[in-house]
């Protein structure tokens, strides 16, 4: 009385593990040519051109610039101060 009296039903693998393939990423959508965030503010024209300018990152490094020594001579003076 070794053998068991239930039956062996066949199984195959493809309905116990999932297929191996990899899904396709979702296409994404762009808004407009640029994949602007605020599609409901339209750029303007002038304020485009005038930060196009060469000039304008030299400007904001230099104010960056000032900010930090201005910082830096205000820190100066107070308690916190090490030096």
């Amino acid at each position: 009385m070794g053998k068991s009296s239930r039956r062996k039903t066949p199984t195959t693998t493809a309905a116990v593990t999932p297929p191996n393939r990899p899904t396709p990423a979702p296409a994404r959508q762009r808004g407009g040519p640029r994949g602007a965030l605020l599609r409901w503010v339209p750029p303007s024209p002038d304020l485009e051109a005038w930060l196009g300018a060469s000039w304008v990152l030299a400007a904001i490094l230099g104010l960056g610039l000032a900010l930090r020594l201005i910082h830096l001579a205000a820190l100066a003076g107070s308690p916190f101060f090490d030096s």
